[in-house]
């Protein structure tokens, strides 16, 4: 290999990896201020982690092989622009929209650090989304998970995707 080829090789490496830094750095100043204001929790009785905003809580709603978890702001006085929650069981099932009114479309956000095809109904400027995964658990009873949630508008479901896209399973132990 001649001189001039080896400093072509090396500008060429030099450059692809200015590049790829610069990306993960586009990536990673590219969230949202909502997003980073997010506050990660541990979701009780579970191995998961969610962040919500402050000033929204987590309940649970237990049944006899499966559990609700829903989040909403901790004073309940207060109108939530969104809210939502999640399934945790093995025979969970789809609400739907509120009206036959509402249009149906598919969209795509990540949950569980995959990218995920959910269920939007708009219902007049005001949306409904659900989405089922294999939820990653490792709970017998718990294979199951449906997410949902519901927003007052555009951006608050956006709010919604972005809290959902921080779900993950915790590396502790169950």
């Amino acid at each position: 290999m001649t001189l001039k080829n080896t400093l072509a090789t090396i500008f060429l490496v030099l450059t692809i990896g200015s590049n790829s830094c610069t990306n993960s750095e586009k990536k990673k100043t590219n969230v949202s201020p909502f997003k980073k204001s997010l506050i990660e929790r541990k979701v009780d009785g579970t191995n998961y982690l969610i962040a919500l905003p402050k000033g929204y809580q987590i309940k649970e709603s237990r049944g006899m092989d499966f559990s609700v978890y829903y989040f909403l702001p901790s004073d309940t006085s207060v109108k939530a622009p969104f809210k939502g929650g999640f399934y945790l069981g093995n025979h969970g099932a789809g609400f739907g929209p509120d009206s036959i009114t509402c249009k149906l479309k598919d969209l795509t956000s990540p949950l569980l650090n995959v990218e995920q095809s959910w269920s939007l109904y708009n219902c007049n400027g005001k949306y409904q989304v659900e989405t089922f995964a294999d939820s990653k658990s490792g709970y017998n009873w718990g294979k199951m998970l449906h997410v949902f949630g519901r927003a007052d508008s555009d951006a608050d479901l956006k709010k919604l995707l972005d809290i959902y896209s921080t779900l993950k399973v915790s590396n502790q132990t169950k």
